[in-house]
């Protein structure tokens, strides 16, 4: 494979947190502090957005960024158009760091990307971060589980509680043709359901997807609750 080329797709619509992208703490908006993580791990890192506000600020900051159509309905379409637009080789390992994930460690995205570059011949088109929760993660909302099977292979997602089910991070890593292909579906009922776009995927027999496996499921930020919990530890 080539090499690894992150895209954080950033849209300000939100129904659980205003503005989240642009919030503040430690002098800085959210989509900087999760673009430093994703900087950590590639020297490949644009934010991907057709917000005006978040465009000046990356313009001020140096931050490459890409604009893009208003019009996505989800961050893997937005991911596409800049897979698109940049022309990324379909030997690089693309991954879609969602921007309410700055708390993912770089070395399970590393590991992750390695996972892709490694695998022999075409077996699992899209890659993804999973691990084990607790009970109490298990019942919430919030948490997106998944049924993972023997083959390390994810079967189905959910908000729900699902027995059996593992933690799954928001980051994807596949090639940009693999990108390409999944965001011309349109979103299947269960995916307008849960607010999971994953499971069109799925539902339409678009991919395989391999479960890479961390020890930790680490916290996005989905609502207040989240961000008052981030700005406590960006301020300890």
């Amino acid at each position: 494979m080539g090499d690894t080329r992150i895209v954080i797709p950033v849209s300000m619509a939100s129904s659980r947190l205003d503005n989240k992208p642009m919030l503040m703490t430690g002098g800085k908006p959210l989509l900087h502090w999760t673009f430093d993580q994703a900087s950590k791990v590639s020297d490949w890192v644009w934010i991907a957005t057709d917000n005006d506000e978040v465009i000046k600020y990356c313009e001020q900051e140096g931050i490459p960024f890409i604009v893009t159509s208003p019009n996505h309905q989800c961050g893997t379409t937005r991911v596409a158009e800049a897979c698109l637009n940049l022309k990324f080789s379909d030997s690089d390992v693309v991954v879609n760091w969602q921007v309410d994930e700055p708390l993912v460690e770089p070395s399970d995205v590393a590991k992750l990307c390695k996972s892709v570059s490694e695998e022999s011949g075409f077996v699992h088109e899209v890659h993804t971060l999973v691990s084990p929760i607790d009970r109490e993660q298990a019942e919430n909302e919030d948490t997106v589980k998944v049924i993972v099977n023997g083959q390390d292979e994810c079967v189905w997602f959910s908000r729900a509680l699902m027995f059996g089910s593992m933690g799954h991070c928001g980051i994807y890593a596949a090639d940009s043709t693999s990108f390409i292909k999944i965001a011309r579906q349109n979103a299947c009922r269960f995916s307008v359901l849960e607010k999971l776009e994953q499971l069109t995927w799925l539902y339409h027999g678009l991919v395989v997807m391999k479960a890479v496996k961390i020890n930790e499921l680490p916290m996005s930020i989905n609502n207040e609750e989240d961000w008052s919990h981030f700005v406590t530890l960006k301020e300890l």
